[in-house]
């Protein structure tokens, strides 16, 4: 088994074969520009996968801090955005990642849900929908060609992904 410790948080723990720690990869070294969620992980359901893309952060600004918060929110599509894009990247072998593993490697593109999963500690959960509203906003082009809904992106605060299941 296995944990991730960020933004103050220890996600997990987590089979190996079930994450891909993408912030530290191979791969994410070799690229510049490029950011990246901290992991991704792979849940097994009965009937398909799920792939989390998964954020976390300490902090974030209030969202009448208009500047502050809008590039907040940009950055954090920015990485949901580039770390699908590292995905297919690898899955089309246009990289070879030792650290991608061979369930993630191999997972049933036509039968996945791929979730983006924002955590943020120590977030009262009243401050979450306003982050929530923001993020999907921004996502919007992603999940329309994804053909994903509003309920593929989830904010939460630790207290709430300790109940998921995603922190101890």
């Amino acid at each position: 088994m296995m944990t991730i410790v960020e933004s103050g948080m220890t996600f997990g723990p987590f089979n190996p074969e079930d994450v891909f720690h993408i912030e530290n990869s191979e791969t994410f070294r070799k690229l510049e520009n490029v950011k990246t969620v901290e992991f991704v992980l792979c849940k097994q359901k009965a009937n398909n996968n799920e792939l989390w893309l998964v954020e976390a952060k300490q902090s974030s600004p209030m969202p009448g801090n208009n500047v502050s918060f809008k590039d907040y929110i940009e950055e954090i599509e920015q990485k949901f955005d580039n770390s699908l894009c590292v995905l297919i990247s690898l899955w089309l072998n246009r990289f070879f990642d030792p650290e991608l593993s061979e369930k993630i490697k191999t997972v049933d593109l036509k039968n996945i849900q791929i979730n983006f999963i924002f955590v943020i500690k120590g977030h009262k959960e009243e401050w979450l929908p306003p982050l929530k509203d923001a993020l999907q906003q921004k996502l919007i082009p992603l999940c329309k060609t994804l053909k994903l809904g509003s309920n593929n992106i989830i904010v939460l605060n630790d207290t709430m992904a300790k109940i998921k299941g995603l922190i101890v």
